[in-house]
């Protein structure tokens, strides 16, 4: 079992990076395209930082990371929704050009359950996952 495992993990993993300039906000603009009111089960609502700069990154790589997110929180929002028989919290998203830091922060926010302090401290590991059909590979 454990190499069967290794293999999907290894047949899984991610390609090397190809770092090129990329504009942050235009990437995420892309990807709310599959967001709109239409599409959406949950509302997604952006708040863009103009002041950002393009920063190095793999835009594949990037727009899978956010398309994941955006997923979770939608389905994190809408599960908690449906608990409380209330209608889901629009998911946001935002970018954040810190002067001090020179950094540019990309932020989900939800208004689901959060992890259990269990998943919480191995969230970031691969197979992890809360959801009953979930791979933990998002």
């Amino acid at each position: 079992m454990k190499r069967l495992v290794n293999e999907f993990r290894d047949y899984a993993r991610l390609p090397a990076a190809e770092l090129q300039r990329l504009d942050v906000n235009a990437l995420v603009t892309d990807v709310l395209h599959l967001y709109g009111a239409e599409n959406a089960t949950v509302p997604v609502e952006s708040e863009l930082d103009p002041r950002c700069p393009a920063i190095a990154g793999d835009a594949q790589q990037l727009r899978q990371v956010i398309h994941n997110l955006l997923q979770n929180a939608q389905d994190a929002s809408e599960q908690r929704a449906r608990e409380q028989g209330v209608a889901a919290a629009p998911v946001r998203i935002a970018t954040r050009w810190s002067e001090t830091s020179r950094r540019v922060r990309l932020t989900v926010s939800d208004a689901g359950t959060g992890f259990p302090a269990h998943i919480l401290q191995r969230a970031f590991e691969p197979y992890v996952t809360t959801k009953p059909r979930g791979t933990g590979l998002g």
